[in-house]
């Protein structure tokens, strides 16, 4: 079983990392940073589940 991570998975991961950052440092606050933050993560982790299904099935 070779498991890599698909570049989709890669940005999803990078864009909840600046999310993060961005929220936590303060620079940017309301409700709609929050819902990306929560609509980056649950992609990632689909994504994340997809390419180990991938790579489970060969």
């Amino acid at each position: 079983m070779n498991f890599t991570l698909s570049k989709r998975s890669w940005g999803l991961l990078a864009a909840m990392f600046l999310l993060n950052l961005a929220v936590m440092s303060g620079a940017i606050t309301g409700i709609i940073p929050d819902l990306l933050r929560m609509l980056a993560a649950v992609g990632a982790l689909v994504s994340i589940g997809v390419d180990w299904r991938q790579s489970r099935l060969g």
